[in-house]
């Protein structure tokens, strides 16, 4: 590749236009970026390739996500966008998004039973995404599962009154935040309330968050609520959102604290957001063959292994938990991101724990790469799960062991809405590699938060009824590790040693050379 002086400049015009649009999304100097340069080695990640797709969307091209970490190159890639018109998003009227699995009246009816409300009272119903429905019925089988408490402070010179009419505004403009969901002959369905619940007023923090966590966030309930907590002993003061996971996800709760502390200071919503319907109506309508032969094929054959072991009769609860910091001085010069790294370093780390050739992961996807006008500033959960398999051969190559799953990135971005359940039926070999699967969530690093919400905490209602889980946060000096585990699975001394081990592999990929080999990193000797 060229060096920075000898770079060899943009000369189509598709090259030109996309030197541009990698402009704003890198916030590099155009002279900076030449043909031959690759997205990823700029500084790009998978939040980045979101952003480039929908960029150039609302400049009148096409170009995937699958494709940008195809061709990461600006020559290569400028050859895969298509010139297409502004897309546009329908107005769906109420109601029309309903399956003819049962009459309308049917499912009206069971919304009103459940819900204890009167039929004026309900504003629209549609079915439960794949995501909403694996929440749901988890929280059945363990009650309290996937509910949480997020706790906010903030500042003397807030008004309160104002704070509480900010949520106003925000609940009755964004429809999940008025959303109750209900079942009906084995289905879920999501019933959208006209009005919206105002946040409550408290003087006691730890006397309101035990009684509000006595109030279940179940079938027929709301799923969300709020309150105020003005201390009156020690004068501080806190909100809290107390909120079920099928309301929301890692992206949209940033996207309901920016535009909470938007609408108060103007006391009104400032964007005109893509509505969640549009999204429940593209998961729930289309064809799943293609997806459901691409997971059938991904995971023929599977041998992966649970992480870790227990009785038979025992039911694992992660209640312990451990936090690690991984770091790097500067980003990496492959053609990968981080979050890729992160996988092949913890499946290395894993493999080597258990003695096996074959890993899989349980991964939590964005769900942003849908095709849909303005995803990005959607305020409800797109997120999907999806099985990693991953085969770990100590003899590949390092650099190509990482392009592999990259390249999977690629791939999977179409078929990621299936739903968990839908690819765990579709085979024997499938089940096998789904119930070993483990939990790994990825967060990209976001911006700066606004000063009139600091985050204080979160209280789960119950520890995730699982051995294991781990959420990996970036941040501008690396990464911040969190597990979760059960400490009679894994003993808090050995669930160290694994993060450390983790942690050095993922340095030793950072800094492979083209020879390295997988078998080169001594994780075994740590």
């Amino acid at each position: 590749m060229a060096t920075e002086k000898e770079k060899v400049a943009p000369s189509t015009d598709a090259e030109i236009r996309l030197q541009k649009l990698w402009n704003k999304v890198l916030n590099i100097d155009t002279d900076k970026i030449g043909a031959e340069d690759s997205f990823f080695r700029l500084g790009g990640d998978s939040l980045d390739a979101m952003h480039l797709s929908n960029l150039a969307q609302t400049s009148g091209v096409q170009l995937t996500v699958a494709n940008i970490f195809k061709y990461p190159s600006l020559a290569a890639m400028a050859k895969k966008i298509e010139a297409v018109g502004q897309e546009t998003v329908d107005e769906i009227e109420p109601f029309s998004i309903l399956q003819e699995t049962q009459t309308f009246d049917t499912i009206f009816a069971a919304a009103i039973e459940q819900c204890g409300v009167h039929r004026s009272e309900i504003e629209d119903i549609y079915p439960c995404t794949p995501l909403q429905v694996e929440f749901m019925q988890n929280s059945l089988a363990h009650p309290g599962y996937f509910s949480i408490q997020f706790i906010y402070s903030f500042a003397d010179d807030l008004d309160l009154e104002r704070l509480r009419r900010a949520w106003d505004v925000v609940a009755a403009s964004n429809a999940v935040l008025r959303t109750r969901i209900i079942q009906s002959s084995s289905c879920f369905y999501q019933v959208v309330m006209k009005s919206p619940d105002s946040c409550d007023i408290a003087q006691n923090l730890e006397s309101y968050l035990s009684q509000d966590m006595n109030k279940p966030l179940g079938l027929g309930q709301q799923l969300t609520r709020c309150a105020i907590v003005n201390e009156d002993k020690t004068g501080k003061r806190y909100w809290i959102w107390t909120t079920h996971h099928a309301t929301y996800d890692g992206w949209s709760r940033q996207l309901l604290l920016t535009e909470l502390q938007r609408a108060y200071r103007d006391s009104t919503p400032s964007i005109e957001r893509v509505k969640f319907n549009n999204y429940v109506r593209y998961v729930t309508q289309r064809d799943l063959s293609d997806a459901d032969s691409f997971w059938h094929t991904q995971l023929t054959g599977s041998t992966s292994k649970p992480f870790g072991t227990w009785p038979a009769s025992y039911q694992p609860a992660a209640k312990s938990t451990l936090r690690y910091d991984i770091s790097y001085s500067e980003k990496t010069s492959l053609d990968v991101t981080i979050p890729t790294i992160l996988q092949a370093a913890w499946a290395v780390t894993v493999a080597n724990s258990i003695h096996s050739n074959e890993v899989t992961l349980k991964l939590t996807l964005t769900g942003r790469n849908a095709p849909i006008s303005g995803i990005e500033q959607m305020m409800a959960p797109t997120a999907t799960t999806v099985p990693h398999r991953l085969r770990v051969d100590e003899k590949q190559h390092t650099h190509r062991f990482l392009h592999n799953i990259q390249k999977w990135w690629a791939e999977v971005s179409q078929f990621e809405h299936i739903g968990w359940h839908r690819i765990r039926s579709l085979s024997n070999d499938a089940a096998t590699a789904c119930d070993a699967a483990m939990p790994i969530v990825i967060h990209p690093q976001t911006g700066s938060s606004s000063t009139e919400l600091q985050f204080d905490s979160a209280r789960l209602f119950r520890a995730a009824p699982c051995q294991f889980l781990m959420d990996c946060y970036l941040t501008e000096a690396g990464v911040a590790v969190s597990v979760y585990f059960d400490d009679i699975v894994f003993g808090a001394g050995e669930m160290q040693r694994l993060l450390a081990r983790f942690g050095f592999v993922f340095e030793q990929m950072c800094r492979a050379g083209p020879e390295h080999r997988l078998q080169d990193i001594p994780v075994g000797e740590l």
